[in-house]
C-alpha cells in the first residue's frame, strides 16, 4: 500500500517512468494515478489543470513536434531546423550563392553573397578605415 500513497504526490514525469517498472504493484499504482488525473499528456510528460489548456496544448507545436519531430534538413549542408520559416530562409541563402556571383570589396577584400550584405558592409567602420 506504500506505493499507492507515494504516487499521489508524484509529478507526471515520475509517474510515467513508474509505468515502465518491472514491479507490478508500482506499475499498477502509477497507471491508476495517471487515469485519475484528468488532463495528462503522456508523450510530453505534462499535466494540465484545465481542459481548455490541455486542448490548446494538443494543437501546439510543442506537442506535435514531440510526437513527430519535423525533418527540415538542408540537402546541401545537412543542417536541421525546428521551424519551417527558418529552413526556407536558409534554403534561399543557398540560392543566393548559386545565382549571384560573390560581390568583393576591392578595398578590404570583403566577400558578400548578396547585394544588401555588400551595401551594409560599405557603411561599416572596417570599410571606412580602409578607404
Amino acid at each position: 500500500m506504500d506505493a499507492w500513497k507515494k504516487v499521489k504526490e508524484m509529478e507526471i514525469g515520475e509517474l510515467i517512468d513508474w509505468t515502465m517498472s518491472s514491479e507490478s504493484t508500482l506499475r499498477l499504482a502509477a497507471k491508476n494515478e495517471i487515469a485519475n488525473r484528468q488532463f495528462v499528456c503522456v508523450p510530453c510528460r505534462k499535466e494540465f489543470k484545465y481542459r481548455c489548456l490541455y486542448k490548446y496544448h494538443l494543437k501546439s507545436r510543442t506537442h506535435i513536434y514531440t510526437i513527430e519531430p519535423p525533418d527540415w534538413r538542408c540537402k546541401e549542408c545537412n543542417k536541421t531546423f525546428l521551424y519551417k520559416s527558418r529552413y526556407e530562409r536558409h534554403m534561399n541563402s543557398h540560392k543566393n550563392k548559386i545565382l549571384k556571383p560573390n560581390l568583393i570589396c576591392e578595398k578590404c577584400n570583403f566577400k558578400a553573397t548578396c547585394k544588401s550584405q555588400y551595401q551594409i558592409h560599405i557603411t561599416t567602420k572596417k570599410h571606412l578605415r580602409s578607404v
